[in-house]
């Protein structure tokens, strides 16, 4: 499936739409600035989290306990498994909702059920891509 989004306000309705689902983990993925914690952003506070969100790039993962448990993964700078191992990564499956930027050093890791995600810019809009196994209602 495929969502364009024009605005900000596109993506915040995507995310929050997305919520109401509540997939259990989310992969995403898409190049430097595609949007990927600014979506992260608004699916968390559709989860209720009002806690500021923002990129573990250094921190590698944040946790939210209230009212959910929600976790907010960064892979980028993890180069192996032996990196995940150290950072206990199996621990972080058990999070009611956990969101993974940049999973590739984890794929053979995941479960199969988790949504991937693809942000892609294509012209002003960033388009969002998922497989049509999951569905979206906006």
């Amino acid at each position: 499936m495929q969502y364009r989004s024009k605005s900000i306000e596109d993506t915040n309705k995507l995310a929050r739409a997305l919520a109401e689902k509540k997939p259990p983990i989310i992969l995403l993925e898409g190049d430097l600035g595609a949007g990927k914690t600014t979506f992260t952003r608004f699916f968390a506070q559709a989860l209720g989290i009002t806690e500021p969100i923002t990129s573990p790039t250094f921190s590698i993962v944040k946790q939210y306990d209230r009212p959910v448990s929600f976790v907010h993964m960064d892979l980028y700078r993890i180069e192996d498994e032996e990196e995940l191992v150290q950072i206990g990564f199996d621990d972080y499956l058990e999070a009611e909702h956990l969101l993974i930027e940049w999973p590739k050093v984890a794929e053979h890791l995941l479960p199969k059920d988790a949504l991937r995600i693809t942000i892609r810019f294509e012209d002003d809009e960033r388009v969002f891509e998922w497989e049509d196994t999951f569905d979206i209602s906006l």
